[in-house]
């Protein structure tokens, strides 16, 4: 499994995460982020784009949906497997 590398350029924790995950799987066929990156850096985002409160999985679907993934979880990690064939 690959580790998800994030870009420290990005202001958006968000989007670096999304991104991150996204180049990823563009090389692998999974991408793997700690748990606690999501639960502490990822903001779930209501309708109105207003930040509310999340489970880790909530958030993970959120990612999922964002990034056309599935997610699992494995021991303190969230590894991510794109839904395209490589």
């Amino acid at each position: 499994m690959a580790k998800a590398k994030f870009h420290p350029g990005e202001v958006d924790q968000n989007f670096q995460i999304e991104d991150g995950i996204r180049e990823t799987l563009r090389k692998c066929a999974t991408a793997e982020v700690s748990a606690s990156v999501i639960e502490s850096s990822y903001d779930l985002l209501d309708e109105r784009h207003d930040s509310i409160n999340g489970t880790l999985e909530e958030k993970c679907t959120a990612i999922a949906k964002v990034v056309g993934a599935r997610f699992s979880l494995l021991g303190t990690n969230v590894v991510f497997q794109s839904l395209c064939a490589h």
